[in-house]
């Protein structure tokens, strides 16, 4: 089961969890919110069980920290395919390169 606690001394919360293999590891979770920090936990603990399952996935993965990233109020992870990478990345450079580098 996935727990959250703070360190002497720091405002941040830590996640303690269980790996797929029976150890637990600890880490920060950068939260100064209790809840945001256990929603933090409670998703890298679920992520963590799908492992022996199979079922972790690029795609799954992405989820996972997008919707984390959602409870805590950041932006998400892009997904971008190779064409609308490129796309983004010309339209980023495009005042900066020629025309001849950017054809």
């Amino acid at each position: 089961m996935a727990t959250v606690f703070q360190r002497d001394g720091t405002k941040v919360w830590y996640c303690s969890y269980k790996t797929n293999d029976g150890d637990w590891v600890k880490t920060t979770t950068r939260q100064k919110d209790k809840d945001k920090a256990l929603a933090v936990c409670l998703e890298l603990q679920s992520a963590e069980d799908l492992v022996p399952e199979g079922g972790m996935t690029t795609d799954v993965a992405r989820e996972i920290l997008n919707g984390i990233l959602k409870r805590v109020g950041q932006p998400t992870l892009d997904n971008y395919t190779v064409r609308s990478w490129i796309k983004e990345w010309l339209s980023m450079k495009s005042s900066s390169l020629s025309a001849s580098s950017l054809e």
